[in-house]
């Protein structure tokens, strides 16, 4: 226990909870929509979750946490199998990335214009979806009550593997001061990215709330 300034006791531990995107497969290498399309991953893919599982390696992780389609649970496979001891490990179709319905396998270059018309909608309207999709609100919906397991989650070293949509989602979340995003908070979507198999490092406690330590990192040093 620590003593804060005012000479209270600090009962606020920090977490910290590390959040990787999946390695790449080869829906990725060919720029198409992934959505919940379940593709494992490929050679590229499994030398990102390699060289992710090396840069944690030396953390002891107490929970691990994942999408459950196939590219996440092979990237945290690949991360514990590197561990001197394996988490406490949740699968979860929560962290799934945001259904994009009929857009599923589309080339990005030809999506990504409707996709841009698309997140300009949510800042007025979070029930809009792709076509037989799922919808801003019902995608960050999902986000939250994830994160409400993961940061509930025991031990001071948390893992999450999960997709784009979601590491930005989360990015966003800590930016905003653990609010959904809502009305221009969206514009964030823009600006925020991580490539796959690299991870971003947050902390959290009860009186700090959710930070950002390190975005789209290899070391985490």
């Amino acid at each position: 226990m620590s003593i804060d300034v005012m000479g209270e006791p600090d009962e606020s531990p920090t977490k910290t909870i590390y959040l990787v995107r999946h390695g790449e497969t080869a829906m990725n290498a060919s720029k198409v929509m992934r959505g919940w399309d379940d593709p494992k991953l490929n050679e590229e893919g499994r030398m990102d979750a390699q060289q992710v599982a090396k840069a944690l390696k030396g953390v002891r992780l107490d929970s691990a946490f994942s999408s459950d389609l196939r590219r996440a649970t092979e990237t945290m496979q690949t991360i514990e199998k590197a561990q001197e001891k394996k988490p406490r490990t949740v699968v979860t179709e929560l962290l799934r990335t945001i259904d994009v319905g009929t857009w599923t396998g589309k080339p990005l270059d030809e999506m990504e214009p409707k996709l841009l018309k698309l997140q300009d909608r949510w800042r007025t309207d979070p029930s809009a979806a792709a076509p037989g999709g799922e919808s801003w609100a019902e995608f960050q919906g999902r986000q939250i009550k994830a994160w409400k397991q993961i940061l509930a989650a025991d031990g001071d070293n948390i893992l999450v593997v999960a997709h784009l949509r979601c590491t930005v989602w989360a990015l966003g979340y800590a930016l905003v001061g653990q609010k959904p995003l809502a009305g221009d908070d969206l514009l964030l979507l823009g600006r925020i990215t991580q490539s796959p198999g690299k991870f971003s490092i947050f902390s959290h406690s009860a009186r700090e709330g959710l930070k950002i330590l390190r975005v789209n990192a290899m070391t985490i040093e």
